[in-house]
């Protein structure tokens, strides 16, 4: 009869920690979809922000696209207008050049003017 009670105490024990084992896994198995259902919805969130994130970049690459086109249209004219101020500048150097020639023959026959003048004889102007 002993063994019997020590059989039966013993099967009360097993059955008692049956249940805690099986209350244990039934939180375990809670706690894991729990902790699944968060991580899907967090990993949910971070594509979100990923794919926000690529749309607003890909927003932001339009817009950059747009400025330099908008750019490259308003330096266009100024490229032209440049060129053409450095061709006047080159026609005016040109034309500096050619004057001071002109001014260097004019001092060069001064010169030689004055010099004649103070070499040769006085015609007898009084």
């Amino acid at each position: 009869m002993r063994l019997r009670a020590r059989i039966e105490a013993q099967e009360t024990t097993t059955g008692e920690l049956r249940g805690q084992l099986e209350t244990v896994a039934a939180r375990y198995q809670t706690e894991r979809v729990r902790l699944e259902e968060r991580h899907a919805a967090a990993e949910a969130r971070w594509l979100t922000e990923v794919d926000r994130a690529r749309q607003n970049a890909k927003g932001v690459v339009k817009e950059q696209e747009r400025l330099l086109k908008e750019l490259r249209r308003q330096i266009e004219p100024l490229q032209s207008e440049r060129e053409q101020l450095r061709q006047d500048l080159r026609e005016a150097r040109s034309e500096l050049n050619t004057a001071a020639a002109v001014r260097e023959q004019f001092e060069e026959r001064l010169r030689a003017a004055a010099r004649a003048a103070s070499e040769s004889p006085s015609t007898g102007v009084r």
